[in-house]
Parts: structure tokens; sequence; C-alpha cells
């Protein structure tokens, strides 16, 4: 199953867990051992979001989008779902019924940033660089 990296924190996703479009979406992962709160601050803080195959190889990486302020808990979600075999036919051929399997999964919504926030880094990036030109010029070290 694949599993998602938000910031340094990977979680399992659930099947069809990895909704990001464009413009944002969101990420539908089980929480494993997590609470709601350790979980929104890593997603609040987090600056990419990496999703990974079933050896933990990257598959799709996104920098360019920031949580949304959006999560939400949700119990009995159909995470996945399994086949089994429950009899054999008159042929002597299997048959089988596919049975959903539930658990408690976190959402967690992600959007581009607006042009309040792409301006506030730009400004804090600009300033860290003046500050060094200034301290380069003043005989220091950067």
């Amino acid at each position: 199953m694949e599993s998602i990296k938000i910031g340094t924190q990977t979680y399992e996703l659930v099947a069809d867990g990895y909704q990001l479009q464009q413009d944002g979406g969101r990420i539908i992962f089980q929480p494993g051992e997590k609470t709601f709160e350790e979980i929104e601050a890593a997603v609040s803080a987090a600056t990419s979001l990496v999703l990974l195959d079933e050896t933990g190889e990257p598959l799709a990486s996104r920098t360019d989008l920031v949580y949304a302020g959006r999560m939400s808990k949700q119990k009995d979600y159909v995470i996945r779902t399994e086949k089994e075999e429950t009899a054999a036919g008159e042929d002597g051929n299997p048959v089988y019924t596919y049975k959903d399997v539930t658990g408690t999964v976190m959402i967690a919504e992600f959007r581009l940033p607006d042009l309040r926030e792409a301006y506030k880094s730009l400004e804090e990036e600009v300033t860290n660089t003046q500050m060094a030109l200034v301290e380069l010029y003043e005989g220091g070290e950067a």
C-alpha cells in the first residue's frame, strides 16, 4: 500500500487517499499511534508532500502546496477491500466475496498559497539576504 510523507512524518494512505490536483486537494491517511494534535502540528509545519510506493520509493512530490487549515478525523472509513474465498461453486471453482475493511482516518486539505503568503515568504527571503549583505559589507562573515 502507498504511503505519504508529510514533512518528516510518514503515514499509510487508504485506497485512493492521494487526491491532490494542480491547485490543491486532500490526503486521506491512517493516523497510526499519533494524536490529532501531533498530526495537525506536523501537517501545519510541512513544506513538502511525497507520495511513496510500497517499498518507500518516491512516486510524486509537491512542495508548492500549503496546509489549508482544515483537517478532520473520521471513524469507520473504508480503508481497503479484501477478497475472501467463501465457498466452492458447483463446478469446483472458488467463489469469492469482497469485504470492506474500515478504520479511523485523517483527512487533511491542502491548497496553493495565496499572494499574501507568497509575498511574506519573499519579503523574509529579501530581508535575510539584505542582513547578510550588510554583515559582509561591515567586514563580518555571513
